[in-house]
């Protein structure tokens, strides 16, 4: 016998849930933003409030804007979380090997040292690859990595004495010198994909510059960001 009190959940319900998410994860790239080399999307409570989102959906918006960020290699990418657990910086490897403390001689750079997860793709593909397919991958831009958060530094004080508050904040001054030591000890920085087909209707944040060549997208503080 039919229960008349059952309520029968939509058959479009998911789908329905899915556009909901979809739609809200292209207001938070829409407005992800430029902080000097770094480019910040925001899940943060005030930032979803302002938006019109819903604030359980933000472990849904964190994944697929991991999803984008991960489809076009978005290079220097910080999802920024009121949470330092959901806190994620993508960049390349020798990057995050800086900040999380890799190298003694740049200790002033390792503002994320507590690491919760470290993920060198081109490392891992060259133990299941080898070394010479690796080599290539790396070429391509496949050194892209992701640190995800034990815990986030509140502030970092500059050699001038100025302290910066927020990791939103003080990590585009880092990453300007970090940068410099790529360029200064030949370490690599993998190309950025512009070519990549778009992520749900999508393409990738860039910011153009007149003296970019061969459609390669450097942050850096020798090529100023405008």
């Amino acid at each position: 016998m039919e229960n008349k009190n059952e309520s029968v959940r939509p058959k479009n319900s998911k789908a329905a849930h899915e556009q909901l998410v979809l739609d809200a994860v292209q207001k938070i790239i829409g407005s992800a933003h430029y902080n000097g080399p770094l480019i910040i999307f925001d899940v943060r409570d005030k930032s979803l409030v302002s938006k019109e989102i819903d604030r359980n959906l933000r472990k849904s918006l964190i994944a697929m804007v991991a999803d984008y960020i991960g489809h076009f290699e978005q290079m220097n990418s910080l999802i920024l979380a009121d949470d330092y657990r959901d806190i994620r910086f993508y960049a390349n490897r020798d990057i995050c090997e800086i900040l999380s403390g890799k190298y003694e001689d740049l200790r002033w750079a390792s503002v994320l040292m507590n690491v919760r997860h470290f993920l060198p793709m081109a490392r891992h593909f060259e133990e299941v690859h080898g070394v010479t397919a690796a080599s290539h991958c790396a070429t391509q831009g496949y050194c892209f990595t992701l640190l995800e958060m034990n815990s986030v530094p509140l502030s970092y004080l500059l050699h001038n004495g100025e302290r910066l508050y927020g990791v939103e904040n003080y990590l585009p001054e880092v990453l300007y010198w970090v940068m410099e030591t790529l360029i200064d000890r030949n370490m690599y920085y993998p190309r950025i994909h512009n070519d990549r087909k778009s992520w749900h209707g999508l393409s990738a944040r860039t910011v153009p510059h007149p003296r970019m060549l061969d459609f390669q997208q450097v942050w850096h503080k020798l090529l100023p960001v405008k």
